[in-house]
């Protein structure tokens, strides 16, 4: 039984410098691993200036921010684009609770679309598609608008416009 152990042993023991053989020979030299770097974070800006989503530019910054951590222009942008990210989705919640409690009977609520943009770094004008039953379960569908503004981290949300499609 020992024997099989020592066996089994050196044979692990084979494996793993072989493993590091071929990791030290396939190993990108530094100048290559820097050279991959910069363009991974040409490529990553690029992306981040031609996004229109908070959250993707969010993602674009923050792996940016993992790849250059000293870079305080990612640190900011990364920030910002979280809070852009947090004033979306509290509009979305927000909006969908009014559609909601605009319906009668506000559990037959069902959402087909709900899709937000930014105006400007304060304002997100978003629009929704759903519907909602009658008092006779006969479905109807909807639209709403709404502008939501943010000042000093307090959002405002107006209903633009709410009507009945069908």
């Amino acid at each position: 039984m020992l024997e099989k152990i020592k066996k089994r042993l050196e044979q692990v023991g084979i494996f793993a410098v072989v493993l590091i053989v071929l990791a030290l020979v396939f190993a990108p030299s530094k100048e290559e691993a820097q050279a991959q770097k910069l363009e991974k974070i040409k490529t990553l800006e690029a992306k981040a200036q031609k996004s229109i989503d908070p959250y993707d530019s969010m993602i674009f910054y923050k792996e940016l921010l993992e790849l250059d951590p000293a870079n305080q222009n990612y640190k900011q942008n990364f920030e910002k684009f979280v809070k852009l990210d947090s004033y979306m989705k509290n509009c979305r919640i927000k909006s969908r609770t009014m559609d909601q409690n605009s319906l009668k009977f506000p559990d037959s609520y069902s959402e087909s679309v709900r899709a937000g943009k930014f105006t400007n770094d304060n304002t997100i004008i978003l629009s929704a598609s759903f519907t909602g039953e009658n008092m006779l379960e006969q479905k109807h569908s909807f639209k709403s608008m709404y502008k939501c503004t943010v000042s000093n981290d307090n959002m405002n949300i107006t209903r633009t416009q709410f009507s009945k499609v069908d």
